[in-house]
């Protein structure tokens, strides 16, 4: 077997998360146990890079360490081909090194190979001749290939040209498909052997026909460095190293010792927390001032719930703010559901046991069969071992609902000791909970121009100062892109890794469309940068949103295509009954989808990313273009109110309504109506009525305009009557007067008629 499809077609997906092909390579080598050094040298990546892959590896699976990741592929039972997949890289790695000594210990000629074969060969085959197109120019030599389309497809024909005196011989070979897929590196092996030596080949055959024992062993040794033997180890010295042999024996003795009779272990070191190493990490030092303003005025167990959408960096700033306390065991808890909770918790019992005493209790823990007895114990042990520390600092992270894992939220100081909680989540109606002080909650929000700027410059590597263009390029790309760590961090990533300039990346945001964004997940997937995009997280929200009632898509709609500020729940309640509108801006505040105004409770407002991202779903779910009735019912219910507060003179009302009617007559891509015309009159006669006098004559003339090409006479009259009374209020009492005189030939008519 060959490093490729075998082992990525079995591995690539594990339930539900999917890996890329480095990512695997790095998973199966920390199964192994191979340092980020090894690993490196392995696959001829940077030190640097590995970690980036592992610690992206920990962000998807949701995990703190490497002892966590073996874990995850036991429970996946994945042992076996994670196995062979690392001795096959190892086989792939000695094979090229015998090939590269091979050219630097032997002085032959460039030969020129042309392979030919058919386009009909499967995708496997096509691997492995991709593999000995790469393994011949190890050689020193060339590859040409030929596809033919009257090719054999089951034969793979290589014919050897000599570019010096232009020679080109008959085919040199014939390889049969089948057996390149069979056994790759016997077939590529008989195929040298027809233009190297005996004795080279049988280094080479050597080099792949070792055990996997003693493969690893020699791939180690030649992956470091080897040193020569030195002068201290000559026979001379032998009663120097006979007294570093009983110094070594008897500091050993004294370890061995001191680990049987003092159990207690330095805390320094009982943290599960993910590595904060990366081109997309911010201090947002005035974020972790304020947690530590609002854990210093608390008492007892302190507490900060880390409110906001995902994507805006609760987590990463939960952990920062962990680290930035040092010599403070610090562990994290993934408090999805209690499940992950319990899960969190065993992982933890199993970093904080530091004796063999405690190492045995948890043994015996995990033998117990009632389940929720076991589940109490193992919180029991946990919380004992935290609170023989001096302080702690528990992190919940992602947690959805606080009713079903309050139990396991520490209160009681007397049981768990002195420590702080720090809970990150996204449902903000944590803050009409009595669970936690008011002073704890603090909402997550944007990041600011600069911050933005600062992370994007970090990504793309730019450490002079920047000249006046690019600075220009850079905050015109940010005007487009939604100041959260996620967004910022996926964009400077998409630009530095594809080599699209700022400016181009700016026009594609503009342009943007949740319909139209396919293929940037993927390949920032491919590029192992994120596995979630602003995309995934508000659309995986909504779904869940929307399967709870049918009746929420309507609602939604009606929720979405409005202003993203300032929307008014009485406005909503018209649609639908008003319990279910309540319930579902509930759930919409659960996924941080809106959010509360501080001086006016019964009104929220929405991000604009996503409210562009939810809009451009529901349109195409409910497909609007082709059925309009339920923006029909959205727009009579608008112009319904419209209406009410003209009727009652309520001018702050109409201040409000305004920015609403204006945004939803804008999209123009909405289907255009009889409805729709009714807003555009509505909207006119608010500018009318709260004196603005030369917005009013703008959307009154439009109106006309539109109204002459059919032939709803009582509109165009209504529209003329109010458009006279605007050019009255302007001063133009000519133009006035020209206006007001053909409504009333209009109704004249009618009324006749």
């Amino acid at each position: 077997m060959i490093v490729g499809e075998d082992s990525f077609d079995q591995l690539r997906v594990i339930g539900e998360f999917t890996f890329t092909p480095r990512e695997i390579d790095c998973l199966a080598c920390i199964f192994s146990g191979r340092s980020s050094k090894f690993i490196a040298s392995l696959f001829s990546l940077s030190v640097r890079t590995v970690e980036a892959h592992v610690h992206n590896i920990m962000l998807k699976i949701g995990c703190g360490s490497r002892q966590h990741l073996i874990t995850f592929i036991e429970k996946a039972h994945k042992e076996e081909p994670f196995r062979r997949h690392y001795y096959s890289c190892l086989r792939k790695r000695r094979f090229e090194n015998a090939l590269k000594d091979t050219r630097t210990s032997i002085k032959q000629k460039p030969i020129w190979f042309i392979f030919n074969f058919s386009h009909a060969i499967s995708r496997s085959s096509r691997v492995r001749v991709k593999l000995l197109e790469t393994h011949l120019e190890c050689l020193g030599h060339k590859v040409t290939s030929k596809y033919k389309e009257d090719g054999i497809s089951g034969k793979l024909i290589i014919t050897k040209y000599h570019k010096d005196n232009g020679e080109k011989t008959s085919p040199l070979t014939e390889i049969d498909f089948s057996d390149l897929e069979e056994n790759y590196y016997k077939t590529a092996i008989d195929f040298f052997s027809n233009f190297l030596s005996k004795e080279i080949m049988v280094k080479i055959r050597g080099e792949v026909d070792e055990d996997e024992g003693e493969m690893e062993d020699k791939t180690e040794k030649n992956d470091g460095k080897e040193k020569r033997p030195n002068r201290f180890y000559r026979g001379k010295n032998k009663v120097i190293i006979a007294g570093c042999f009983v110094i070594f024996i008897s500091l050993l003795f004294i370890k061995i010792w001191m680990s049987f009779f003092m159990e207690k272990e330095s805390p320094y070191n009982n943290s599960n927390l993910v590595s904060l190493e990366g081109s997309h990490i911010l201090n947002r030092k005035k974020l972790m001032d304020t947690i530590e303003a609002k854990l210093n005025r608390q008492k007892g167990i302190k507490s900060v719930i880390l409110m906001g959408i995902g994507g805006s960096g609760k987590t990463t700033l939960a952990r920062g703010f962990a680290r930035s306390k040092k010599n403070i065991c610090s562990l994290e808890i993934l408090a999805e559901n209690p499940q992950t909770t319990i899960n969190s918790f065993r992982e933890s019992a199993y970093i904080l046991a530091k004796t063999e005493a405690q190492q045995r209790e948890l043994d015996w823990i995990g033998k117990i069969r009632h389940i929720p007895t076991r589940d109490n114990k193992i919180v029991r042990f946990v919380r004992d071992r935290l609170r023989d520390q001096k302080e702690w600092i528990l992190i919940y992270d992602n947690v959805h609902s606080f009713v079903s894992i309050q139990d396991y939220i520490p209160r009681d100081e007397v049981s768990w000791g002195n420590g702080s909680v720090i809970i990150t989540t996204q449902n903000s109606n944590i803050e009409h909970s009595n669970l936690f002080s008011p002073d704890a909650y603090m909402a997550i929000g944007e990041l600011s121009t600069d911050e933005a700027l600062t992370i994007l410059l970090k990504i793309l590597s730019i450490t002079e100062p920047l000249s006046p263009k690019m600075f220009s390029e850079l905050r015109e790309c940010l005007k487009v892109i939604p100041h959260f760590p996620l967004d910022v961090s996926i964009a400077g990533n998409f630009i530095k890794n594809t080599h699209i300039l700022p400016r181009d990346y700016a026009k594609k945001m503009k342009q943007y469309s949740s319909r139209l964004q396919d293929s940037e997940p993927s390949l920032l997937q491919e590029m192992g940068i994120s596995h979630l995009t602003r995309n995934d997280i508000i659309l995986n929200s909504l779904k869940s949103i929307l399967e709870i009632k049918p009746e929420f898509k309507e609602i939604a709609l009606n929720i979405f295509i409005l202003d993203s500020q300032n929307i008014m729940e009485e406005i909503i309640c018209l649609l639908k009954d008003k319990m279910i509108v309540k319930e579902l801006i509930f759930y919409l505040k659960k996924y941080s989808l809106v959010s509360t105004m501080e001086n006016r409770p019964k009104s929220f407002s929405i991000h604009r990313s996503t409210q562009k991202i939810a809009l451009d779903y529901l349109l195409d779910d409910l497909n609007t273009h082709k059925n309009t009735v339920p923006l029909e019912e959205i727009y009579g219910a608008l112009e319904k109110y419209g209406r009410e507060i003209m009727d009652r003179f309520d001018y702050k009302r109409m201040k409000l309504f305004l920015p609403h009617l204006k945004e939803i007559l804008s999209k123009e891509y909405l289907p255009n109506t009889s409805k729709k015309e009714e807003l555009r009159f509505i909207l006119g006669c608010h500018y009318l009525y709260l004196n603005d006098f030369k917005a009013a004559k703008k959307i009154f003339e439009g109106n006309i305009h539109r109204l002459s090409k059919n032939d709803d006479k009582i509109s165009r009259a209504r529209n003329l009557e109010y458009l006279g009374n605007t050019y009255k209020f302007l001063g133009k009492y000519l133009a006035a007067k020209q206006s007001l005189r053909e409504p009333f030939d209009i109704f004249i008519k009618v009324q006749e008629g």
